[in-house]
């Protein structure tokens, strides 16, 4: 299984949910109306979505785990432990580590297998201290 296919799904996914509960949230609020602090809590959470997107499908894994970090600390855990929609919210938000975690582990193991699989041998650096250290043993003979 290709897991850094998988996670860039796992972002975009993620980040589309949570887009479309913000716009929920700020456009026809189910509960009683927002406060003015709650608007300036989605707005950026909104855009912190859209950075994981763009993240997510450029393949960046670094990003996507920043914006959970910014996202998640200080909005994303008050709404995981808040009842209803907002909790939804916090686990979609939860989904950017898992997404940022895939991401990492995919791309490193796409690396592994496309280095392994080459029977090239190894490439840049190594490959020119590989072939100094096999100059330099030929001259001792």
């Amino acid at each position: 299984m290709n897991w850094f296919f998988v996670g860039k799904a796992a972002g975009v996914l993620s980040a589309v949910v949570v887009l479309g509960l913000l716009a929920v949230l700020l456009l026809a609020p189910p509960y009683a109306p927002l406060a003015r602090i709650s608007t300036f809590a989605l707005v950026p959470t909104a855009v912190l979505a859209v950075a994981v997107i763009i993240a997510s499908l450029s393949g960046s894994p670094g990003v996507v785990l920043i914006a959970f970090l910014v996202s998640f600390l200080p909005v994303g855990l008050y709404f995981l432990l808040s009842p209803g929609m907002f909790k939804v919210v916090g686990l979609m938000e939860l989904g950017y580590l898992l997404a940022a975690a895939l991401l990492y582990y995919g791309d490193g193991a796409a690396r592994r297998i496309t280095n392994r699989s080459s029977g090239h041998g190894p490439s840049g650096r190594a490959a020119g201290l590989l072939a100094a250290s096999r100059l330099g043993n030929d001259r001792d003979s």
